[in-house]
């Protein structure tokens, strides 16, 4: 099954199709592109009874068992790992934009990342280091919420902060940096909280609940780290022990056989290039159709 979504004007699509058009286990595939009523929407793969994680932890009771959890966060940073092989950064990673299927007769799970639309070329050159304030603050590392021209941050750091919020959601049921006596707080002032305890490094998560997952809450730690500078790589948050137990040996090789495969690239590269070739041809009958040559949308942004 299939199903579209809207696509924005200044969402760089170039940086979508490298990623979806290469057929990642953990990345939603896109399968086309198609002129809707609403402007351009891209078509993606779609499973019956994908539901997205947030929804899969209510239905756990807020956190899901560690080995369900671990085996979740293994995938989401495959995900990134191969985005940031591939020279590309999320920047907006969080638990509604990953969606999961759980299969109806063993039960196990498999996650996906989705939604690339502030996903950039990561760390290339100075003036390719993303700027701009993008993605959710509950997820968003603090250098990304003091972002400037003159405080330019590596959007692979800023994933493995969100990331870690993820890990920490998943295991204890909480954001780290929102305490128990902060829940009472109106939405804007729990915000606040948790801006002002993620710039000063405060972990909230009660010493009971880490105590109780050492290892795991542990790494968390080591991917909240407000110096970008200290944070793992994707690479290494997949090296840590709490991570490679119960990891297959084939999955954790899997990215470095994906960038391998030529065929497979090849295969990418062609799938890429039809849905570009596709969108220029929307684009050029949209702009066409519009008095005075544009369309609402359809302008090129410059993105940060």
């Amino acid at each position: 099954m299939e199903f579209a979504t809207a696509w924005a004007a200044d969402a760089q699509p170039q940086t979508d199709l490298d990623l979806s058009t290469f057929c990642h286990p953990y990345i939603v595939s896109t399968l086309g592109v198609e002129l809707m009523p609403g402007g351009l929407s891209m078509v993606m793969e779609f499973k019956e009874g994908v539901q997205t994680l947030d929804r899969l932890q209510e239905s756990h009771g807020g956190r899901l068992p560690q080995s369900v959890a671990r085996t979740l966060f293994q995938q989401l940073m495959l995900a990134l790992e191969f985005c940031h092989l591939r020279g590309l950064s999320n920047r907006d990673c969080k638990i509604t934009d990953l969606l999961v299927h759980v299969d109806p007769g063993s039960g196990d799970a498999t996650l996906q990342l989705t939604d690339f639309s502030f996903a950039k070329d990561s760390d290339k050159d100075a003036d390719s280091n993303p700027m701009a304030q993008h993605g959710s603050v509950l997820f968003a590392a603090p250098e990304v919420i003091t972002a400037s021209s003159a405080a330019r941050y590596s959007g692979c750091s800023a994933d493995v902060w969100s990331a870690g919020v993820v890990l920490c959601t998943l295991l204890f049921g909480c954001h780290p940096h929102l305490g128990q006596e902060d829940l009472d707080q109106a939405p804007g002032d729990q915000i606040l909280v948790i801006m002002t305890n993620a710039a000063r490094g405060a972990i909230m998560v009660p010493p009971e609940e880490a105590a109780a997952q050492p290892e795991a809450f542990a790494l968390m730690v080591s991917m909240l780290q407000v110096d970008p500078s200290r944070r793992p790589t994707a690479s290494q948050v997949l090296s840590h022990p709490w991570m490679r137990a119960g990891l297959a040996g084939e999955l954790g090789q899997l990215n470095a056989a994906l960038l391998a495969d030529t065929r497979l690239a090849a295969e990418s590269e062609a799938r890429g290039r039809a849905v570009r070739e596709r969108v220029t041809a929307l684009l050029d009958s949209l702009l066409g159709s519009r008095p005075g040559g544009s369309a609402p949308g359809a302008r090129q942004g410059a993105r940060g």
